[in-house]
């Protein structure tokens, strides 16, 4: 893929909720899966890590923080301050 093609993905990931990022993981585990199916090699580490990714997900918190910090203030700390 190329990097625009990757940006693509990183933006429109953004955007999406705790559970729909847990729906994205859950189906490209089932197409490893099904690749996995009909490798004679497989692929048993990247499922493993795939399964942990979603746990770590799921063990996400689903509602905000409250902090006092506005969505800027996060960037900030995150990013640093814009140019």
């Amino acid at each position: 893929m190329t990097p625009q093609e990757w940006k693509t993905i990183e933006t429109s990931l953004a955007d999406l909720t705790i559970q729909e990022k847990l729906e994205l993981v859950t189906r490209l585990m089932r197409t490893i899966q099904a690749d996995v199916a009909m490798s004679p090699e497989g692929t048993r580490e990247q499922l493993e890590t795939l399964s942990a990714l979603r746990q770590k997900v799921a063990a996400m918190p689903a509602t905000a923080v409250s902090d006092g910090l506005s969505n800027r203030d996060h960037d900030r700390i995150l990013y640093g301050a814009a140019s």
